[in-house]
């Protein structure tokens, strides 16, 4: 049958001397009498008595929130740079928006209108044809022509869908080279 602290009611073990809530002391004259004292106590417990930290036992800390914070911050900043990392794989780059005109090297000179919501308009003899959408990878323009039909006989061998083009800006971005292997290269002279 458990003992009970006659003073503060806490259960004790058989064979303890004294309480390890309050202190105080325990005979064998008290864990005898623990049913009878039970009911005092409870009685007494009542009484809002204040608790007493034994001196043996090291109070218990509360856990800090710096590992909390810590995690978070990291969280934080892995979304930042995932973020980061999508918006720079493609994106328009501003220089390119307007009206070019493209020389081949050949007697064909046409213009290209890239659109600020990344489609490419291709103008021959006053006639606008929606051609390709656009957007920039890094150093390369690439242009996505799955949607348009027009491409199929003058994409380079091994591309289907979308082509890119290693991109240098010069003459105060008013000029830009297109070069990609296998394939013509360009030169676009802002209008």
């Amino acid at each position: 049958m458990p003992n009970f602290c006659p003073s503060c009611g806490t259960k004790v073990d058989e064979g303890n001397k004294f309480c390890l809530r309050c202190g105080s002391e325990l005979n064998s004259e008290n864990a005898e009498n623990s049913e009878s004292s039970n009911e005092n106590v409870s009685q007494q417990s009542s009484q809002q008595v204040p608790p007493t930290q034994p001196q043996n036992i090291p109070p218990v800390q509360k856990k800090s929130n710096k590992n909390l914070l810590i995690a978070l911050i990291a969280i934080i900043a892995i979304v930042v740079i995932v973020i980061v990392i999508i918006f720079s794989s493609g994106g328009l780059d501003n220089r390119f928006i307007g009206e070019w005109e493209i020389s081949t090297g050949g007697v064909d000179v046409f213009n290209w209108i890239f659109n600020s919501d990344g489609t490419l308009t291709m103008t021959v003899s006053d006639f606008d044809i929606d051609i390709a959408s656009w957007s920039v990878r890094g150093n390369q323009l690439c242009l996505n022509m799955k949607e348009n039909e027009l491409w199929g006989d003058y994409l380079p061998e091994g591309y289907e869908d979308e082509i890119c083009y290693d991109f240098v800006f010069s003459n105060g971005d008013n000029t830009v080279s297109l070069s990609i292997e296998g394939s013509e290269n360009f030169v676009l002279t802002k209008k």
